[in-house]
C-alpha cells in the first residue's frame, strides 16, 4: 500500500492528479476534508465515498458523498485517497482493488496526527470560527438570492415542465448528446428523442425536444436547428448574477418560435448543488454539460427505458468535428454529475432502466450496450488469442463478467 505523511506530499498528489476521490466519509475523512479546506487544497477533490457507502445524497465540505458502487467510471484514472483508521486499511484496500481502482493512496498515521493537531490549533486560535463565519455569510447571501428568485423559478418552470410529468411512462426515451460515438447510433423506432445543442445536425433523427444553453460565439448557430424540433425547445439560463445564457436579447428569443420554453439552472459551482425531483419548483442542476438538464427532464417524464447516446464525457471532439479538442476539461465534474443523476434516478424513478449506448467516459455506470458498428470501428484483433478481449474491447480492461453481461 502507498502512504503519504506530509502536507507537501499531499500538495504533490493534488498537482499530479486532476481527479481525486476521498475515502471515506467517516470522522477521519471529514477531518481530512476540513484540513484540505483550511489549507486551500480542495480544488481537485471531486467527491467523497464510503467503502461501502449509504445510498443517499449528502455533502462533506461541499463535496458530495457518493457510494463507491456509483463510481466505476472513475476507477481507471482517479486517485482514491483513503483517510481511515489503520485497522481498516487492509480491508479498504481489498475492497478498492476488488472494485478495480488503479491508484490508491492512504494517509499514514503520522499524517493523521498532524491533521488533528493543525485542526486543534485552528480551533484554539479562532481561525476555524473565522472561516465558518465567512462561509456562513456566503451561504446566506446565496440563500437570499434564491428566496428572491423562487417565485419566478416556480412560475417559469411550472409553465415549462408541468405537462410533462410522467408523460412517457410506457415509452422509450433517447437522450442524444454530441460526442463522436453518436455517428454509430441508429434511431430507435417510436422512441422520444431529446437532443442537446448541435445534436440536431443528425438530420435522420426525429427530435421531439432540444435543450440548449450557454449561447455565445458559434453556439448561437444552434438556432438553425430549431425548425427541426417536433414538440419543444428548452433554453436554459444560469442564476449566476451577470451571466447571460439566453440568446442575445436583440434576437427576441421568446418570439423565434412558439415552441420555445425557458428554464433556470443553478449556479455553475455545479458539483455542490442538490438535485430536486420536482423540477416545476426548483432550478435544474448543471454539471458542466447541457445533458444534465435534459437528463433531469427525461427522468421527470418517467420513461420505461432511458437511453443515453453520444454522452462520451471525453475530450475527443464531437460527432460532427472530432478534431476539435475541448480546451477546458469539464469532464471530471460531468462524470460526478452522471453518478449523482444515477443516484437520483434510483431514488425517485425506480422503474426507469438507464442504458448507455457505446459509453466511453461513463463505461460501467449504467447498463452498457455496444453497437456492431462501433465495435467494428475498433482495432481488429491481431490473433485468435486476443479475439475475445478485442471483440468486447471497448476497453481492454473490461472484466470478463462485465463483457458477458453486455452480451458481447
Amino acid at each position: 500500500m502507498k502512504y503519504i505523511n506530509t502536507l507537501a506530499e499531499c500538495r504533490n498528489l493534488r498537482i499530479a492528479n486532476k481527479k481525486i476521490i476521498v475515502c471515506s466519509a467517516g470522522s477521519e475523512g471529514t477531518r481530512f476534508m476540513d484540513y484540505l479546506y483550511y489549507n486551500g487544497l480542495l480544488g481537485n477533490i471531486l467527491c467523497v465515498t464510503e467503502v461501502p457507502g449509504a445510498n443517499n445524497q449528502k455533502f462533506v465540505d461541499t463535496r458530495p458523498v457518493i457510494p463507491l458502487s456509483y463510481l466505476p467510471h472513475f476507477r481507471e484514472d482517479a486517485l482514491f485517497l483513503v483517510a481511515a483508521p489503520l485497522s481498516r486499511h487492509e480491508w479498504i484496500n481489498g475492497e478498492l482493488n476488488k472494485f478495480g481502482c488503479k491508484n490508491v493512496v492512504f494517509l499514514g498515521n503520522t499524517f493523521h496526527e498532524k491533521v488533528i493537531g493543525q485542526l486543534n490549533n485552528f480551533s484554539t486560535s479562532g481561525a476555524i470560527a473565522l472561516w465558518t463565519t465567512k462561509n456562513l455569510l456566503n451561504r446566506m447571501n446565496v440563500l437570499e438570492e434564491r428566496i428572491a428568485e423562487q417565485n419566478e423559478i416556480s412560475a417559469v418552470h411550472t409553465k415549462t415542465f408541468a405537462e410533462y410529468r410522467n408523460c412517457f411512462r410506457d415509452k422509450e426515451v433517447v437522450l442524444v448528446a454530441t460526442g463522436p460515438t453518436l455517428k454509430y447510433y441508429k434511431p430507435i423506432p417510436d422512441a422520444i428523442h431529446i437532443g442537446v445543442n448541435f445534436a440536431w445536425r443528425r438530420e435522420d433523427i426525429p427530435f421531439n425536444f432540444l435543450f440548449a444553453q450557454d449561447f455565445g460565439g458559434e453556439r448561437r448557430d444552434v438556432v438553425n436547428g430549431f425548425d427541426k424540433i417536433i414538440d419543444g425547445i428548452f433554453i436554459g439560463k444560469f442564476l449566476d448574477l451577470g451571466v447571460t445564457s439566453y440568446l442575445n436579447r436583440s434576437m427576441d428569443v421568446e418570439f423565434l418560435s412558439d415552441k420555445i420554453r425557458r428554464y433556470y439552472l443553478n449556479e455553475t459551482s455545479n458539483a455542490t448543488q442538490h438535485l430536486c425531483q420536482d423540477i416545476c419548483h426548483h432550478a435544474l442542476t448543471d454539471f458542466s454539460t447541457t445533458v444534465s438538464a435534459a437528463f433531469q427532464f427525461a427522468l421527470y417524464t418517467y420513461p420505461k427505458k432511458l437511453y443515453i447516446v453520444g454522452c462520451d464525457t471525453s475530450l475527443t471532439g464531437h460527432f460532427y468535428n472530432e478534431t476539435k479538442i475541448q480546451k477546458i476539461d469539464f469532464t471530471r465534474v460531468a462524470k460526478v454529475g452522471y453518478a449523482r443523476l444515477k443516484m437520483h434516478a434510483r431514488k425517485f424513478y425506480t422503474k426507469t432502466e438507464i442504458i448507455s449506448i457505446n459509453p466511453v467516459g461513463l463505461k460501467g455506470l449504467f447498463t452498457d450496450v455496444y453497437t456492431d458498428e462501433y465495435k467494428a470501428s475498433l482495432e481488429p484483433p491481431t490473433d485468435k488469442k486476443d479475439a475475445k478481449s478485442a471483440d468486447s474491447n471497448i476497453d481492454a480492461e473490461l472484466a470478463d463478467e462485465e463483457a458477458a453481461n453486455l452480451g458481447l
